[in-house]
């Protein structure tokens, strides 16, 4: 099996999505507050919509490859702790704000 690396999106630009109306592409972030779980691209956790999550365009800034591609991404709407363990990768779990 070939050896893979998660790579969250910077908390600076978490933080940054959070307190936008808009992202980097210029369309509106999506706010949303369905009882329905989503993958967080900060935490790598999955997590409730009834407690805010948002739905924006992203493209990350490395590596710039064929997959470098903008795409949608989902952003708790609240802090969360960003995932930063170097050679693991994180089984999405439900989380209970």
């Amino acid at each position: 099996m070939t050896d893979y690396r998660c790579v969250a999106i910077r908390t600076e630009d978490a933080e940054r999505f959070r307190r936008a109306e808009k992202d980097d592409f210029g369309h509106r972030i999506q706010r949303l507050t369905l009882d329905r779980a989503y993958p967080c691209r900060h935490c790598l956790r999955e997590a409730s919509a009834k407690n805010g999550m948002l739905l924006l365009s992203y493209q990350t800034p490395k590596p710039q490859s064929v997959y470098g591609q903008p795409t949608a991404v989902f952003l708790c709407a609240h802090a969360c702790e960003r995932f930063e363990q170097p050679n693991t990768s994180r089984t999405l779990l439900t989380i209970g704000w």
